[in-house]
């Protein structure tokens, strides 16, 4: 046990730390929203270390102002004093440690206790209760540099949008149905503009431009405007995220900022986690034979494992991405009940189909427990079980009408 993990027991120590093991910023926010929460139940500050320039070639960081800037609380002089000797003394000890990067922080099995999962953590404590925020200074940055170099104007407000495809992680040719393309969400961005939103296409790194010219419309994966700071800060301000089941959803989570997820192809892992959150199914095959949503959810727990891309069984399954018709209904109503502030109103097959998700994850949670007394290998099944109690207190949001129906 590290330093760090000894002071993290100690009752009476101010602070929690952690490190995030995977630096992917999707994985990264998870982590630190979910240690956040653990911190704060035993009254400390959350301390996120990094590696530094002795580590930086060895353990590479994804976006450097991401974790130096993140804060859940106001730091005082005395708070980033000892972040820098923690971090110094931190960097120290991955550097002349020659087993692997250390696991600092939060256990997933510290959220629920004797693999049980009759009781539910309660999610607004996590994303309600909790501000993460950047430099405020750096809002006004933000909007300085658009002012400079599009046409947005004033207080107008931002929606951000953000397809996963093949480029992320090289993933061409493998677990395809992950990823999606922005060409059939035509008629909805052209919706928002019409509503006056300027729109923004994030992420650095897109396989294919989008030919859209409106001076409210901004392809910012191809612009020369891309930095660490605004991947961030365009999420960060935005009204809502228009996004897919990727890191970058979990930045708008982080910061509390409405989601609308479109071609989803998991049901319980990245689900829409706030009560105002939506989510659109992309079209699922059985054996090349339609099944409903309902149909899907009932599968045998093997096909809502992450790792079922390692198996023969994802050889069952094939995912058709949302049309252009499915994305502008969808992006409409979720628009005009943002615009009404009616978000956090669910529907009642909305609210019949979450309970049915929650008695179903526990089926699945049991045959993972059950893989694990059994010694089994199977897509590793110890990890899984721990992933599907945290996916269990994130079923908050709702999947669209146009998917229950």
């Amino acid at each position: 046990m590290s330093l760090f993990e000894k002071l993290n027991k100690l009752e009476l120590f101010p602070y929690y730390f952690i490190s995030p093991l995977n630096f992917a910023i999707g994985t990264a926010a998870e982590q630190i929203y979910i240690s956040n929460y653990v911190a704060k139940e035993k009254k400390k500050k959350l301390i996120i270390l990094i590696p530094n320039f002795l580590n930086e070639k060895k353990y590479p960081v994804c976006n450097k102002y991401f974790f130096r800037n993140l804060e859940s609380y106001k730091r005082k002089l005395i708070d980033k004093f000892f972040f820098s000797i923690f971090n110094f003394i931190f960097n120290i000890y991955i550097f002349f440690n020659i087993k692997n990067y250390p696991n600092i922080g939060v256990k997933l099995s510290e959220l629920h206790n004797n693999q049980k999962i009759n009781e539910y953590i309660n999610v607004e404590k996590i994303f309600y209760k909790t501000n993460f925020f950047l430099p405020k200074k750096d809002d006004f940055f933000l909007y300085d540099i658009l002012k400079k170099n599009t046409k947005y104007s004033e207080g107008q407000k931002i929606v951000t949008i953000h397809f996963r495809d093949e480029i992320y992680r090289k993933d061409a040719g493998r677990r395809m149905y992950r990823n999606s393309s922005i060409k059939n969400s035509y008629d909805a961005i052209n919706y928002l503009i019409s509503k006056n939103y300027f729109v923004v296409r994030v992420g650095n790194l897109s396989k294919e431009k989008f030919n859209l010219k409106n001076e409210n419309f901004l392809d910012y994966s191809f612009s020369d405007l891309i930095s660490e700071k605004l991947d961030l800060l365009l999420i960060k301000n935005s009204s809502f995220f228009i996004g897919t089941q990727s890191g970058l959803t979990e930045i708008a989570y982080l910061f509390n900022i409405p989601v609308m997820l479109l071609n989803m192809y998991q049901l319980f892992e990245g689900y829409p986690k706030k009560k105002c959150d939506r989510g659109l199914f992309k079209k699922v095959l059985f054996k090349k034979e339609e099944i409903s949503l309902h149909d899907f959810m009932n599968l045998n727990p093997i096909y809502h494992n992450s790792l079922l891309h390692n198996s023969e069984y994802i050889n069952n399954l094939d995912f058709i991405e949302n049309d252009d018709l499915e994305i502008n209904n969808s992006i409409q109503n979720f628009e005009k009940l943002y615009s009404k502030n009616n978000l956090n109103e669910q529907s009642l097959i909305q609210k019949q189909f979450n309970q049915k998700l929650k008695k179903k994850i526990i089926d699945i949670y049991n045959f993972n427990i059950e893989k694990v007394n059994q010694n089994s290998k199977f897509l590793n099944p110890s990890e899984e079980s721990l992933k599907n109690i945290r996916y269990n207190f994130f079923l908050n949001g709702a999947i669209m009408n146009i998917n229950l129906s």
